[in-house]
């Protein structure tokens, strides 16, 4: 890794470790699934009391914030390790969190939870399978996903501060409603499309690497398990 590639990836951890100690996680998207997850919004009421919820794509387990003051506990997953160690510095000595270095391209983690949480992970994979096939097989009830959808799949390169840590490149993606809904069906998902929790309904710009800015919308997908484990 270049030193310039070290310098953008550890600014990025100092960003992700004040997030971590942030209440709410510093964002509204953690707080916003949240609401949607315990109840308090009309589609929600899947996280229960007991549960295990598992966040693909961790980064320093950020999410968390907003969900700490639940009887839940909480397995971040991502694939690189600066992050997690941040996680894990930061929430030493809280027992109901956890944290898992693994590839969800390679193969699905040895891990079960009623419900999972994936925000933004998609895009950076090229393709929706093998990963979502791999997220599924961990979730027993209820996945959540927040990503970027259009009429048609957009796949591209990112600018090169969008890598993984071993040099490979992330992507930047919007994938085709008709296509992420026949791959969850095709898992056992019943799907609810809505709005995004932070975005509502508008559109948003996202640079993709060296390519003019694209306009995408966002989008938060409800999938069920037809048939909970």
């Amino acid at each position: 890794m270049s030193d310039y590639l070290r310098f953008l990836q550890e600014g990025f951890a100092t960003v992700l470790e004040e997030r971590a100690r942030h209440p709410d996680g510093g964002l509204s998207w953690p707080r916003a699934l949240r609401s949607l997850l315990t109840g308090e919004s009309a589609d929600g009421g899947d996280l229960r009391s007991g549960d295990r919820l598992v966040d693909f794509g961790c980064a320093s387990g950020y999410a968390f914030r907003a969900f700490d003051d639940l009887d839940v506990s909480y397995l971040g997953i991502d694939l690189n390790p600066a992050y997690l160690a941040v996680g894990r510095a930061v929430f030493a000595g809280d027992p109901r969190v956890y944290f898992l270095e693994h590839d969800l391209m390679d193969t699905p983690p040895p891990v079960l939870a009623e419900v999972g949480l994936c925000s933004a992970l998609l895009e950076t994979c090229p393709g929706l399978l093998p990963v979502l096939a791999h997220v599924a097989q961990c979730v027993t009830r209820m996945l959540v996903i927040r990503t970027h959808l259009g009429p048609a799949e957009e796949i591209h390169l990112p600018s090169p501060m969008l890598l993984y840590a071993d040099g490979r490149p992330q992507y930047a993606n919007q994938y085709a409603v008709a296509d992420l809904v026949r791959v969850l069906s095709d898992l056992d998902f019943a799907v609810t499309l809505l709005p995004d929790t932070v975005s509502g309904e508008q559109p948003v710009v996202v640079r993709d690497g060296f390519k003019p800015a694209t306009v995408r919308t966002a989008t938060t997908v409800l999938a069920r398990k037809r048939t909970p484990v």
